[in-house]
């Protein structure tokens, strides 16, 4: 087998033979070396180039290069306090240049500029007017307008050295506007440096005019706008916005009633050339306020409306778009001016489009117009304007807010009291949410004053629940009485919630909220006030409790030599607590006390709402004790004892016929305005009737008691009852002839009623079951 060597020998003779390579070696290292000492140096660049490069690369727009560079040679220079300064604030410069070109700024580059600043001030530097601009901005561009201003001031100390000194006083009023409470003059006197500075551009300056010219038509001062067009107006002499001055004259002299003269001036402005550009569109704006302010409003309109073809977008579409609104307003076309109105509000709203109206005008504009419209009995239409401000409210000082939500939700209040509970409720439940959804809003906003947050926050709670939106009051009431252990109507808060439970059924939790306000608010009027409800919900729970309940609705109700009466007998508390107390006995068949309860509930409260129902319980109580005491006498042996009884159960069964015919009485309303529960008592009380004057022998007026009974349960099962008795009693009254047209009649009525109207009767005889009764009776001879 044979081996790989581990090592391989090459001949001396062949290394002889390579020689050139080494030689090429060194010669190329020769070569380079004397490259090397022919290629001047360059040596590296001093501090005052590297600064040279970096003020290139800023104005160049290359702020994040800029930046870095300066932010390494910050650590090479920290050692030397003139270069160090000189490097913040050049990092200053830098950051603030790239971030004045944006829209938005970012707040932690403006905290960089302000650091900037500081650190060069920390190493000597001396504050430059461009460092007082920069500081200024970027103070600005963080909200701390105060301080921003103080900057600007600084830097406005030595205008000539800024490079545009009308620009930076532009970004000092914004400043000075953003403050809660704008110094109206300071402003005034920035505009008044703009048109007086020499070096100002012609935009800057007209941007000036136009502001100034605003502010003294704002303030009924067009006779110093005027004037004020007459001190400048050579400053625009030969330039293409010196027309624009005759605009902003025709508009002093249309505030000054001067319509005629600026008719003549924009007339002339929209034919000098025939060109429709901007200003040809603002001049038609003006002209058509000009012809509204005449009592044209239908010129105005179609002014409007010519502008608003050319014009898709822009100043001069947003401005000729609110005179529209102004021109339909005049034309009591509400609707179409609030969908105009509208569409400037989304504008204001509208970071792309927001420069172009003045919100806070525009926002005091609808105000005002839904205040009239108010005041003119038109809330419905108050309404409709004050909802379209809303996007608006936002940007306002709170208190204005709070006023803004107040006025909506009272307007809304009002509106929904007036609908028809029965007729538009929907749209009356719809109206009291929105309303108190507006008191919440207005609630937050006055947390700084204690006593009108807590009526807007209860508010809110009556409109939700006067929309019978329960499950949205509770949990405010629930937060009230947790976060305000101390305010002064947290016995209410207690009652209430109770209350609202109870009406969701959830009676054991409701009845938490009553023990707890008869513990901690025992001599409050809201703790005796709970008293009755508590019973209520103790009665719908188990036998103890509805014990317990009862017990509590007799210390209200019933005399105690112990201790002194709860109530007086004609207060609503005692009412309630009555009229309690004669339902639970009569569902419990204890008939002799609840008449007794009944009748006394009546005559000390004979106007109470409830009336009508406790008639009815008396009528119903009357009519079962009758019942019951002609059942004890079939089964009474005694004679006399007999004859007794029969006497009471019938003088009972009379009192039964009355009480029903007074329920039907008072309960005498238009079926459409009457609730299910109503009616359906109402044809309980028609036939229960019939039934009395039938079971006393009364025929005659029992017939005409069914006859009433079956037209007026027209549709209902209860008709076809009421017309067999009728059969009945003619027969009884011996006019056969009589029983069996109305035994016809009856065969109709049951062929007419749909199968629908027994099936909404549970338990309640079928239609098969009553033709065959017919049938039935058909067949008898009786008949």
């Amino acid at each position: 087998m044979s081996t790989v060597p581990r090592t391989i020998r090459v001949p001396l003779s062949s290394l002889a033979d390579q020689w050139q390579f080494p030689l090429l070696f060194a010669a190329l290292i020769l070569f380079a070396w004397g490259v090397a000492r022919l290629t001047p140096r360059v040596p590296p660049p001093t501090f005052e180039e590297e600064i040279s490069a970096i003020h290139r690369l800023i104005a160049l727009g290359d702020c994040i290069t800029a930046h870095k560079a300066l932010v390494t040679l910050v650590d090479d220079h920290l050692g030397d306090n003139h270069r160090a300064s000189t490097l913040y604030s050049l990092l200053a410069e830098a950051v603030h240049a790239g971030e004045r070109a944006l829209q938005r700024h970012d707040p932690a580059n403006a905290e960089r500029i302000v650091a900037y600043l500081n650190a060069a001030a920390r190493h000597g530097a001396t504050t430059t007017a461009s460092d007082a601009e920069r500081r200024a901005d970027a103070l600005s561009w963080l909200g701390r307008h105060a301080e921003a201003i103080e900057s600007y001031q600084a830097a406005l100390a030595a205008a000539e050295a800024l490079d545009n000194a009308a620009a930076t006083r532009r970004r000092f009023i914004a400043c000075l506007e953003r403050l809660p409470e704008p110094d109206a003059s300071a402003v005034a006197a920035q505009h008044d440096a703009i048109l007086t500075d020499e070096r100002a551009d012609t935009s800057d300056r007209l941007w000036a005019l136009r502001r100034q010219i605003k502010r003294l038509l704002r303030e009924g001062g067009a006779g110093d706008g005027l004037a004020l067009i007459d001190r400048v107006e050579d400053r625009f002499a030969a330039t293409p916005e010196a027309h624009e001055l005759s605009w902003w004259r025709a508009a002093c002299e249309i505030e000054l009633g001067r319509l005629d003269e600026a008719n003549r001036r924009l007339r002339d402005l929209r034919e000098r050339g025939g060109v429709k550009d901007e200003l040809w569109g603002r001049a038609g704006a003006l002209l058509a306020r000009a012809e509204l302010l005449a009592g044209r409003a239908e010129a105005a309109l179609s002014l409007h409306d010519e502008v608003l073809d050319v014009f898709r977008s822009g100043l001069c579409h947003f401005e000729c778009l609110q005179g529209r609104a102004e021109a339909l307003i005049a034309l009591e076309r509400h609707d179409e001016a609030a969908v105009a109105f509208g569409e400037l509000v989304a504008a204001a709203d509208d970071p792309r489009t927001c420069d172009w109206i003045e919100a806070d005008v525009l926002r005091a504009r609808i105000r005002t117009l839904a205040e009239q419209l108010n005041a003119d009995g038109r809330p419905e239409l108050g309404v409709l304007f004050l909802r379209l401000i809303r996007p608006l409210i936002s940007s306002e000082p709170v208190e204005q807010a709070a006023a803004y939500e107040t006025a909506l939700a009272t307007l809304l209040d009002s509106l929904a009291e007036k609908l028809d509970p029965a007729e538009q409720s929907v749209e009356r439940r719809a109206l009291h949410i929105e309303a108190a959804e507006s008191w919440l809003r207005a609630s937050a906003l006055k947390a700084l004053e204690e006593a009108a947050a807590v009526d807007a926050y209860w508010r809110a709670i009556d409109g939700f629940e006067a929309a019978g939106d329960a499950g949205r009051a509770i949990p405010l009431l629930e937060k009230f009485i947790i976060e305000r252990p101390v305010e002064i109507s947290r016995p209410a808060a207690l009652r209430r919630l109770g209350g609202l439970r109870q009406s969701l059924r959830a009676y054991a939790s409701a009845i938490e909220a009553y023990e707890q306000l008869l513990r901690e608010y025992p001599r409050t009027q809201d703790a005796l006030r709970c008293m009755t409800p508590l019973a209520s919900c103790l009665l719908e729970q188990d036998e103890a409790s509805a014990q317990r309940g009862e017990r509590l609705l007799r210390s209200i109700v019933d005399d105690d030599a112990a201790r002194e009466p709860l109530f007086d007998p004609r207060a609503p508390e005692y009412a309630d607590a009555l009229y309690a107390l004669t339902s639970l006995l009569h569902d419990q068949g204890r008939h002799e006390e609840a008449i007794f309860r009944g009748e006394s509930f009546l005559a000390l409260h004979p106007a109470d709402p409830r009336g009508p129902d406790v008639k009815f319980l008396l009528g119903d109580d009357y009519r079962r004790s009758s019942q019951a005491l002609a059942a004890d006498a079939a089964q009474t042996a005694d004679p006399e004892l007999k004859a007794r009884t029969v006497d009471e159960s019938r003088r009972r069964m009379a009192q039964a016929a009355e009480w029903f015919a007074a329920f039907l009485t008072a309960a005498e309303l238009p079926s459409a305005s009457q609730t299910a529960p109503r009616l359906a008592q109402r044809r309980a009380a028609l036939m229960y009737r019939a039934d009395c004057l039938f079971d006393l022998g009364r025929l005659a007026e029992a017939r005409e008691a069914y006859a009433e009974a079956a037209w007026q349960c027209e549709g209902d099962p209860t008709s076809l009852a009421a017309q067999m008795q009728m059969v009945q009693c003619l027969r009884r009254l011996g006019q056969p002839d009589e029983s069996r047209a109305a035994l016809a009649r009856l065969r109709q009525m049951v062929r007419q009623l749909p199968d629908s109207a027994f099936a909404a009767q549970a338990g309640g005889a079928t239609k098969a079951y009553w033709q065959e009764t017919v049938e039935r009776l058909s067949r008898m001879e009786v008949y």
